[in-house]
């Protein structure tokens, strides 16, 4: 029996780094452009598995990968688990987080749920509005998420009370314990999140690479970005090597996993194409930078923290340090992508800054 060579941009699988993968709809109630995302979980609760002839039963979910509950662990005892939501930059997937989960995996063990989906327009989630990633949008995604999760039910299942709408707040008893996450775009988006209180049980946020004074040359890079991505690839091994060469990303292993998430076949030839067009979303930038700084110091929520790859702060970001308003961490050694870069080392600060807030 012979085993197959790999190269060294030979694509990861994600079951190597989450236990689940599936797709939640979030109710028209909440949102009518009818989206799906794709969620990958560690310690998540799955649905007991209903006969292959039910018509009942959700194709869209996936346990391949899921290390079985033993008879003693009931769904009840893992309902109440504090969860930490990781929220991914414009133009990445929910993948560019999955070696820092596997980190915070080894770190919190089955003592806390941990979760990353694709956002609006990226990776495999879906809907009749992909291009529209304002800010406030985006925010209100996070919060639909959260409610169709934990909002609806309280056994954790994917439930949903017909009498909420896009206005009606989670109720703070049926959630548990978050912490959210962002990289990028999406550290804009969770201090979106707190500052307007859209979901409570918040213990503490962290924002990963994202300041409000980088808003030009930002705008500069994205485009940059886009434009010197090889369009279309051959295989998704070009795709994992582009991002590497290029210095998007210095750790190979979380190319190898995240950037398989970025491309899909084109259905009218070999190659593969980048799932997000992100140059059509231009439009909705600004709001990511626009007050920022403002947001991030006077959230509702007191324990935030600020990763950064270098010292980028402006003054109005260096005096509320001074006062003490956030922890700053900078990690010199890695590049944009911080979280990928450098896994093992985000995931030590995350826990050691929220893990007793937590519980952990």
């Amino acid at each position: 029996m012979t085993t197959e060579k790999k190269g060294p941009f030979t694509p990861l699988e994600w079951t190597e780094f989450f236990e689940t993968k599936r797709q939640i709809t979030i109710p028209t109630a909440l949102d009518s452009t009818e989206i799906t995302f794709t969620l990958y979980e560690i310690n998540g609760i799955r649905r007991k598995r209903r006969s292959s002839n039910s018509s009942s039963g959700n194709s869209n979910s996936s346990s391949s990968g899921y290390e079985s509950d033993s008879e003693s662990e009931k769904v009840k005892d893992k309902k109440d688990l504090p969860v930490i939501l990781l929220h991914h930059g414009a133009g990445h997937c929910a993948l560019s987080f999955a070696a820092t989960a596997r980190e915070l995996h080894k770190l919190v063990g089955k003592r806390a749920r941990i979760l990353s989906y694709d956002v609006r327009g990226h990776g495999e989630t879906t809907s009749k509005d992909q291009l529209n990633l304002n800010v406030e949008r985006l925010a209100m995604d996070v919060r639909n998420v959260i409610w169709t999760l934990f909002g609806g039910s309280q056994d954790g299942q994917d439930s949903f009370p017909e009498t909420a709408t896009r206005t009606t707040t989670v109720h703070e008893t049926k959630l548990p314990k978050l912490f959210l996450v962002g990289h990028s775009m999406g550290g804009s988006v969770v201090t979106e999140v707190v500052h307007q209180g859209l979901v409570p049980n918040v213990v503490g946020f962290s924002v990963l690479e994202m300041v409000e004074a980088n808003k030009s040359r930002a705008h500069v890079a994205i485009r940059q970005w886009c434009e010197s991505r090889p369009t279309p690839c051959k295989t998704v091994e070009e795709a994992i090597q582009w991002a590497v060469d290029a210095d998007e990303v210095r750790n190979v292993e979380s190319a190898r996993v995240s950037f398989p998430g970025m491309v899909v076949r084109d259905p009218d030839s070999s190659s593969y194409l980048w799932r997000n067009d992100l140059l059509r979303s231009e439009q909705h930038w600004s709001s990511w930078f626009d007050g920022l700084n403002t947001k991030f110091l006077k959230s509702k929520t007191p324990p935030r923290q600020m990763i950064v790859s270098t010292s980028q702060l402006d003054n109005e970001m260096k005096a509320g340090y001074e006062q003490g308003i956030f922890q700053q961490l900078s990690f010199l050694e890695a590049g944009h992508a911080v979280q990928e870069d450098e896994p093992v080392e985000v995931a030590k600060a995350l826990i050691a800054f929220v893990g007793k807030d937590l519980g952990l």
